[in-house]
């Protein structure tokens, strides 16, 4: 299901090589940079648009309202997202099912389940 349709991407630009990091969440640091964001961060978006291997600190596109891919992991639990579940950021930047029903670090809501650890799925950015 590809339902990728007005969204909304602004650019930054990384502070680090993130050309292997497409689909995972990002972060925004003090100096208006990102990079992949960790556990217990509050992402602004996800990245869709890496730098070219190697470079730092140029444009890199940043999806922050709409919908957006995000490759996922499972949680502590084991557990896979499955659509309408809570999306948060893992520890290394990509999307989890949210374990607890504390919802203040959500930040996405699954349009498709996973099946496999390293899935791609599309998202809803809340």
């Amino acid at each position: 299901m590809s339902q990728q349709k007005n969204e909304l991407v602004l650019s930054f630009k990384n502070s680090a090589d993130l050309s292997a990091k497409q689909y995972y969440f990002v972060g925004i640091s003090a100096d208006q940079s990102v990079n992949v964001s960790g556990a217990s961060a509050k992402p602004v978006g996800v990245l869709i648009e890496p730098n070219k291997s190697g470079y730092t600190n140029v444009p890199v596109g940043v999806c922050v309202l709409g919908t957006a891919k995000i490759v996922v992991k499972k949680n502590a639990d084991e557990a896979l997202p499955a659509a309408g579940d809570y999306i948060v950021s893992a520890s290394d930047g990509k999307g989890m099912k949210l374990k607890s029903e504390t919802v203040d670090l959500n930040r996405g809501i699954a349009l498709e389940s996973a099946s496999a650890e390293g899935d791609i799925i599309e998202i809803l950015l809340v």
